[in-house]
């Protein structure tokens, strides 16, 4: 049966006067079939007219092949869904693979962390252990996974390690995993756990405790201060022993190290260091805070073996000695 949209245009453009042959260019320019176009044609000049069958077999194909664009059409924008769930959102979100294998290497991280405490109380301390099995086996597992080796900074009393975890979206990253001596376990900026800061985090600052006011206040007794002097002249008597030994002389006494710490230490008891020497002998006196028989006195010790109290006119360049 001929199309009837095809036969109403023919007789339109017919009845405007158009000439046959120019519609049939037309026409066929602008997609109808040879076979369609003579059908419709034969119909308007002969209402009975009944198509050949070579005529209904171009009808036929030319349907056939407009179906077939319908179907592709309808397939293709079933896929466009499909495309962007399955191809195209996947690569904008974490997938389940990534997401459990930095799982997985946390895991092993605080498998490090426990390792390491293990090693440290077994060892006093955390040297070697990137030699220990335990902790070698742990960091292969992470490398397997990560794609990158354990990094650590271990010394004798602390330790770090850091371990890369992969990437969760195309617009995220965690960064590096870290554990040390510290209890720290959590992500890091890079510049951490490195040889220029050997841990996962800085270090809280210790706040140094400021004495009360009522403790600010309240002096030293001088009895305890003049106990730590004659300590230390103790001290300085036996160090001056062991000096004039080694160099045939107590000249130069008072430049030795212990011979001046023991001295600061008179001085921050709140007196003074006095000191006589040559070649053969020496005296070392300080004043002591407790007046004695109520004048002021002083402790002294010499090589003569003399240790006791003095007064001012003992211990000076006229006199080596305490008595």
């Amino acid at each position: 049966m001929p199309n009837q949209q095809l036969t109403g245009y023919i007789k339109q453009q017919l009845e405007k006067g158009v000439n046959g042959e120019k519609i049939r260019k037309i026409l066929l320019d602008t997609g109808w079939a040879e076979g369609d176009i003579r059908e419709a044609f034969a119909t308007i000049q002969d209402p009975n007219y009944a198509p050949t069958p070579e005529t209904q077999a171009a009808t036929k194909s030319r349907s056939s092949d407009i179906g077939w664009l319908i179907f592709a059409g309808i397939m293709v924008f079933l896929a466009i869904p499909f495309i962007l769930f399955v191809v195209i959102f996947p690569l904008q979100i974490d997938t389940p693979p990534t997401a459990a294998k930095n799982a997985t290497i946390k895991a092993y991280m605080d498998q490090v962390k426990s390792t390491a405490a293990v090693y440290d109380a077994n060892n006093g301390g955390y040297t070697g252990l990137e030699t220990n099995s335990e902790y070698s086996l742990l960091c292969r597992k992470i490398e397997e996974r990560s794609g990158t080796p354990c990094q650590a900074q271990i010394s004798d009393n602390n330790y770090c390690v850091k371990a890369k975890l992969l990437a969760t979206g195309k617009y995220y990253d965690e960064g590096s995993w870290c554990v040390d001596s510290n209890g720290y376990s959590a992500a890091i900026a890079e510049d951490f756990c490195t040889v220029e800061k050997p841990y996962c985090q800085e270090p809280p600052i210790k706040e140094v405790e400021k004495p009360s006011e009522a403790q600010s206040q309240t002096p030293i007794p001088d009895v305890i201060r003049d106990m730590r002097t004659k300590s230390y002249l103790s001290d300085i008597k036996a160090i001056a022993g062991v000096y004039n030994n080694d160099n045939s002389s107590y000249v130069g006494l008072e430049k030795s190290s212990h011979y001046s710490e023991f001295c600061g230490e008179i001085e921050s008891s709140g007196s003074l260091c006095q000191t006589q020497t040559d070649k053969n002998g020496f005296c070392v006196k300080a004043r002591l805070n407790e007046k004695i028989e109520g004048s002021a006195s002083y402790w002294c010790v010499d090589s003569n073996g003399y240790t006791g109290q003095t007064n001012g006119n003992n211990c000076t360049a006229q006199k080596i000695s305490c008595e």
